[in-house]
């Protein structure tokens, strides 16, 4: 991986769009959510009020583990923040990535420290913060 992308990067694999979370070096795993196109996100935000609306709790159901992005180029479109592992064959360059603002990822984290992201994943996360 190279190291000069980080938390925020986003990447197009397979024809979707890709925040990079992190990597497990160790497990040979990337962390990264899938970013939904603005009709998905608004049926997943339409599901999720409806769900609380019947006091089914979302909190820590990976399925509403989400952020709405701000960032120009993704405006209204959500990130999924519980991603699943992959193993790394992905490989990344840093020239021409777009970053997500500072309010994206600041969100992005917080739902991934609160919500249903994996264990190891929130363990890289505060890591990256130290």
């Amino acid at each position: 991986m190279d190291k000069n992308i980080g938390f925020g990067s986003v990447f197009q694999y397979r024809g979707d769009d890709f925040v990079y979370f992190a990597e497990d070096v160790e497990r040979n795993v990337i962390f990264a959510g899938k970013i939904l196109d603005s009709h998905f996100t608004r049926s997943l935000i339409d599901l999720e009020t409806s769900r609380d609306m019947t006091g089914r709790s979302t909190t820590q159901n990976p399925a509403f583990s989400y952020v709405v992005l701000a960032t120009k180029e993704f405006e209204k479109r959500a990130v999924m923040c519980a991603p699943q592992e992959r193993e790394n064959g992905i490989q990344l360059e840093s020239d021409g990535y777009l970053m997500l603002n500072d309010d994206d990822q600041i969100n992005i984290r917080q739902q991934i420290k609160d919500g249903g992201a994996p264990e190891r994943l929130r363990t890289l996360i505060q890591l990256l913060e130290k």
